[in-house]
């Protein structure tokens, strides 16, 4: 299997380059060889590559895709992908439903009112990801809330005010590892994973 970040996709950084770097394929017939050989392609992240190179992508798409051996899996964050080959099928991964967020919060948060979200918020809990650490935030709360040091949001209600929340969680955990990493666990969970979050979303768009 060969995986391939499309953020990095160019006409000069093609398909076929990643390939060859990863295989460390040295000669053109080396690499028609490998070719014929059951290959799995899965290409990451369509909605982050450049739209201007979407012409130089599906040429090598088309070309990859009618060679029998080779099987090709796309991802995309939004619905964008419009490929103009029948040799491709497009799936749908669905978000959670609000009973599925219910229920699961019931089941791993023992301090989680019931029904309480706002439409907005089970929006955000959508993302599995959020949801967890929303959830870990919820049985941590006493522990948080008994120390003064701790600055949290009382009902997050956004997608940054639940990870606020979840490093405020993660500066008391360590620092009950050692009262000598305090000063340094506040800079780093409060300032410098913010920051380097940030330098990586504006990195994305």
């Amino acid at each position: 299997m060969f995986y391939i970040p499309l953020c990095d996709y160019s006409p000069i950084n093609t398909i076929r380059k990643s390939i060859i770097d990863i295989y460390g394929v040295e000669t053109e017939d080396n690499y028609n060889q490998l070719m014929k050989e059951d290959v799995f392609l899965l290409l990451d992240g369509f909605n982050e590559m450049k739209s201007e190179y979407n012409r130089n992508f599906f040429e090598e798409l088309k070309e990859l895709s009618a060679k029998k051996q080779v099987q090709i899996l796309i991802t995309s964050r939004n619905d964008v992908i419009d490929v103009e080959t029948s040799n491709f099928t497009k799936l749908k991964f669905e978000p959670i439903s609000d009973k599925e967020i219910e229920n699961w919060l019931k089941k791993h948060s023992p301090n989680y009112k019931e029904n309480t979200l706002s439409p907005e918020l089970y929006n955000i809990l959508r993302n599995p990801m959020l949801l967890k650490i929303y959830a870990i935030s919820i049985n941590e709360s006493i522990l948080i809330s008994q120390t003064q040091k701790a600055e949290l949001f009382k009902n997050p209600t956004t997608t940054g005010e639940i990870i606020w929340n979840f490093l405020e969680y993660q500066i008391i955990k360590t620092t009950n590892l050692g009262k000598e990493y305090e000063g340094f666990n506040r800079i780093l969970f409060r300032h410098l994973l913010p920051y380097i979050a940030y330098q990586i979303e504006s990195i994305s768009l």
